[in-house]
């Protein structure tokens, strides 16, 4: 006779569980014959009635298989043994190579278990480039070099009035009076002193002077801007919700795709990996007064991408003459309407908004022939993309279980705290070789310390 502690005992087969043995009940049974320790056969009188699921004898746990009515009153009971309860101390004390645990895992590593679902959706952030009514600059050519003048809508209206006008007359009497040579005056025009013109959604500081356009006095005031003069900005675009702690894999180039655009500068794709789990994307850029947009985009410490890029809008300036002698007609144009644009007092001209050119009679005939200074640009982009943007794209997983499954560990654990386990390689030198076949076995395939 052997003595069998019997026991309802819930637990999975991949697991230590054992129950109290407060919770046992005792029988005396007849180990069948013959039999193994394995998977051993017992028989007992049909005091059971079925209802014990787990059983401890001679130091061994078993589960217990099913149930034989033999007579009236014997029954056989078939155990299997529970290889994982049965060596769980040792298994506890031991130290394993885990590729999955719920008590440590590595942040970084991308959990392959659960496939990503490509159907992408996209988060967008948006902050103002800070552009306002703008201002006008000139690069007018002078005894120092070329100098910067920046002027606002009533300023350019009042300079185009003055030239596009037969106010020019007296330019010309005034130089015929400096000079002395009318037909050395033929090859002299203010506008050889107007290198170019444009237009810039920000406006530089600076002292308001007399503008000298070459030998000329134009009447007017404009900004003195110093040559080497920048607007430098920052902004700060926030990403949307960055995944921490165990889920940090999720920031990674596999499930975000991140896209930055800056106006002037087109789209600028960024690197997901480097950015991390960083909360922002930062944009430090400085505006020259040729209108070209340098910056650095940065996260946290990492330097993303060196941007570069043109906010200027070309303004077209030109003078024409036909010279037919007394039936010469003079043409005087602002390409593309900057009369328009001068008189029309726009704040930030729209797209289409700007209107066609203005041309002035009656200027004395023999000046100089067609000059044209630039082409003529288009207010589209700052009136229609004022904005830097942020572009996110993220792929989702699928409900996930990660008490069951765990995450991606891959280091050197020992088993002693409760919890799920998946092993690589399994170090097992207990028990003879079918049990450390089973539990390698259950090991490779994850196991439950409880």
């Amino acid at each position: 006779m052997t003595s069998v502690t019997f026991y309802n005992h819930n637990k999975r087969p991949n697991s230590t569980s054992i129950p109290p043995s407060s919770s046992g009940v005792n029988y005396y049974c007849n180990l069948k014959t013959p039999t193994n320790w394995e998977s051993p056969s017992l028989e007992l009188r049909a005091v059971t009635n079925g209802q014990y699921n787990y059983a401890f004898m001679d130091g061994t746990y078993y589960f217990v298989d099913g149930y034989t009515q033999i007579t009236n009153d014997i029954i056989q009971v078939e155990l299997r043994k529970d290889v994982l309860a049965t060596f769980r101390s040792q298994i506890m004390g031991s130290s394993q190579y885990c590729e999955r645990s719920n008590v440590a895992w590595d942040n970084e590593v991308i959990d392959n278990m659960y496939p990503a679902d490509w159907r992408k959706y996209q988060i967008v952030e948006r902050v103002s480039m800070g552009f306002g009514t703008g201002q006008y600059i000139l690069q007018i050519a002078g005894a120092d070099g070329v100098n910067f003048y920046g002027m606002n809508n009533t300023e350019l209206a009042a300079l185009c009035a003055r030239v596009f006008s037969t106010k020019q007359n007296d330019w010309w009497d005034t130089l015929v009076d400096l000079v002395g040579d009318w037909a050395t005056t033929n090859f002299v025009d203010p506008f050889s002193y107007i290198l170019r013109c444009i237009w810039l959604p920000y406006a530089f500081s600076g002292d308001s002077l007399a503008m000298q356009i070459g030998y000329w006095n134009s009447g007017t005031t404009a900004i003195r801007i110093s040559k080497n003069a920048n607007i430098s900005s920052t902004l700060v675009l926030p990403l949307p919700d960055p995944y921490t702690d165990h889920e940090t894999y999720r920031n990674s180039a596999a499930y975000r795709e991140i896209e930055l655009f800056v106006p002037g500068c087109g789209n600028i794709p960024l690197d997901a990996d480097l950015i991390g789990d960083a909360p922002s994307v930062l944009v430090a850029y400085d505006v020259d007064t040729h209108g070209r947009i340098l910056g650095r985009v940065s996260a946290g410490a990492r330097q993303l991408a060196l941007i570069e890029g043109d906010l200027a809008v070309e303004i077209a300036l030109s003078t024409g003459t036909i010279n037919v002698g007394a039936m010469g007609t003079a043409i005087a144009t602002i390409t593309a309407g900057i009369v328009g644009i001068a008189t029309g007092g726009l704040a930030l001209p729209a797209a289409g908004a700007i209107a066609a050119g203005g041309v002035v009679s009656g200027i004395s005939s023999s000046k100089t022939l067609v000059q044209t200074k630039g082409g003529q640009g288009s207010f589209s982009l700052p009136s229609a993309y004022p904005d830097a943007i942020l572009k996110v794209s993220r792929r989702e997983t699928t409900e996930k279980n990660e008490n069951v499954y765990g995450y991606p560990c891959y280091q050197t654990l020992t088993l002693n705290q409760t919890g799920y386990y998946q092993i690589n390689r399994p170090q097992v030198p207990w028990g003879h070789y079918d049990e450390k076949i089973t539990i390698e076995s259950y090991m490779r395939g994850g196991i439950y310390i409880e």
